[in-house]
């Protein structure tokens, strides 16, 4: 079988190769050296010069803007209805940084009977860690790194919307996922999702431009383990590579190259046992913290499935997926446009499609069935899903749209995309959130250290690894109740960070005799838990 070429010679519409048409692609008749059917351009080639040109530089201003504002003010909290669906982010950002942090700052991952998140996603600490080490151990660092990948996506699915249509359409599609609210302010957040979504997304580009060759087969399933080990909840990533990876494999014998077919099969294989192999290693070697994370996302996960309806879940998810997510637009023309091509009998001329489409339809089946299965459906475990939704949308309605009525009509989507948008984006700069988080947490920094001389100055409760993010001296330590009388009596904190009733449960401990307040402060109206975050110093019963 032979390996796929470089960049053919454009062709217009009606299949005669142009040199000057330069955003088409190849005609529709079957490539076989690439064993694809090449999709025509979806953008028309009779369109107005000037006007083109125009919407070019409209949509490349659109993205540049859209891009250069998710650094500005990074450490603002974000939007309010994204948090108060997603769970504890501004606690869950420490929570997941803590490793990297205390590496870059101490020199080690944890204190003494201290919990961290490191076996089950060391790629997301050991690259926030290089990132802390280059420029300084910081919210601002880590938010900046997840704002970069968040463009290093749009790149990846830039290139893979090129791959069935020209640059204009190309553009819109990343102008309405870049302009979305939803995944504009999750890469704003130093979560575990764009950095995951950035190797996942990276993984389907090289089998889809460099999957007919043996190294770009290895780089995909090296993007594949790197998504698990930034996050194990990745996991979808290796039955979507491995069912594209098995039909190359039978393409592949279709054609009587044996050799190849089986470098694919034994590739994947061995991808699978040596990750396999590794997480088991890394929580082996993570002490006490990688047994009990093993316990309780593993176990825990097996034990949510066990008692709840994986039927409703996954409806749960369907319907999440069209007024949480915020690509209610792109979801139903995506379902619309599928409908009307059962319906007209056309659905077996567009599974004859190209490389693209079939590994973003399993990206988008993949992640929402897997994240579906559970009834835990926060918002940010789906910052995958707008790039697989607005390309099916766009590949689906151009089988049942001309050209010219396809730009249109897509365009019209895009516009209304972006209008939906405008009232989230309003109501997330003129809340009135309390305080920010930021300023919260620099505050309590401030107070602890001056009434604790020690440096490393340990801080203990849920929300003290965040605060560990806005100041050096700050160690932070978790409330977990899993070796809490071993962390207060060895690193005797004087101060707890958490939650009101988190704070008011500490005198329950046999070794704390009561806490006195030193400052209730409400973020963003309390966002999730409808609780004041709470500093208080602890009274041991034996000072």
């Amino acid at each position: 079988m032979s390996e796929q070429r470089g960049p053919q010679k454009p062709v217009s519409e009606d299949g005669e190769k142009d040199v000057q048409q330069v955003d088409d692609v190849e005609s529709t008749l079957p490539n076989h050296e690439t064993g694809t059917h090449e999709l025509p351009s979806l953008d028309s080639p009779n369109q107005p010069t000037l006007l083109k040109s125009f919407l070019l530089v409209a949509l490349l201003v659109f993205l540049v803007v859209s891009n250069v504002l998710r650094f500005w003010h990074i450490e603002n909290d974000p939007p309010f209805g994204i948090v108060t669906r997603s769970g504890s982010i501004l606690t869950d950002e420490g929570w997941y940084l803590k490793a990297s942090a205390n590496q870059a700052k101490f020199g080690f991952r944890a204190g003494e009977y201290d919990l961290v998140w490191f076996s089950h996603n060391a790629v997301f600490s050991l690259v926030n860690y290089a990132a802390f080490t280059a420029f300084s151990p910081s919210l601002a660092t880590a938010r900046i790194l997840s704002a970069s990948m968040g463009i290093i996506c749009l790149m990846f699915f830039y290139n893979i919307c090129r791959r069935v249509t020209g640059q204009l359409l190309s553009l819109a599609a990343c102008c309405a996922v870049s302009g979305s609210i939803s995944l504009f302010a999750f890469s704003r957040i130093a979560l575990v999702e764009p950095i995951g979504t950035t190797f996942l997304l990276g993984s389907m580009f090289f089998w889809i431009f460099f999957g007919r060759r043996k190294w770009g087969v290895l780089v995909a399933l090296l993007f594949v383990v790197l998504a698990y080990l930034t996050k194990a909840s990745f996991v979808w990533g290796f039955p979507l590579l491995g069912i594209l990876l098995l039909g190359e494999a039978f393409l592949a014998y279709k054609e009587k190259n044996l050799r190849f077919a089986l470098f694919v099969l034994s590739s994947f294989a061995l991808a699978v046992v040596g990750t396999m192999w590794l997480q088991q290693y890394l929580i082996d070697h993570s002490g006490f913290s990688g047994k009990l994370f093993q316990e309780w996302h593993v176990a825990g996960r097996k034990t949510q499935l066990a008692r709840s309806n994986l039927l409703l879940n996954e409806i749960g998810m369907v319907a999440r997926s069209f007024y949480v997510n915020q690509y209610p637009v792109f979801f139903l023309t995506g379902l619309y446009a599928s409908f009307l091509l059962v319906r007209n009998g056309r659905a077996r001329e567009f599974l004859k499609c190209d490389r693209a489409t079939y590994a973003m339809v399993l990206f988008a089946l993949g992640g929402h069935s897997f994240f579906g299965m559970f009834p835990e459906q926060p918002p940010r475990y789906f910052f995958f899903a707008g790039f697989p939704l607005v390309y099916l949308a766009l590949v689906l309605t151009r089988s049942l749209l001309t050209p010219r009525l396809h730009l249109r009509a897509f365009f019209f989507l895009f516009v209304l995309q972006i209008s939906l948008q405008v009232p989230l984006y309003y109501e997330w700069m003129v809340r009135d959130p309390g305080l920010q988080a930021y300023e919260v947490h620099q505050e309590v920094a401030k107070r602890v250290l001056q009434l604790d001389s020690r440096r490393p100055c340990p801080l203990i409760g849920g929300i003290s690894s965040t605060v560990g993010l806005l100041n050096e001296d700050i160690l932070p330590l978790d409330y977990q109740r899993a070796f809490l009388n071993e962390r207060l009596e060895h690193h005797h904190p004087m101060f707890i960070f958490d939650l009101q009733t988190k704070v008011e449960q500490l005198p329950s401990n046999e070794l704390v005799e009561s806490v006195r307040i030193l400052g209730v402060y409400d973020i963003m109206r309390n966002y999730v838990h409808r609780q004041p975050h709470v500093l208080a110093q602890i009274i041991y019963k034996n000072p």
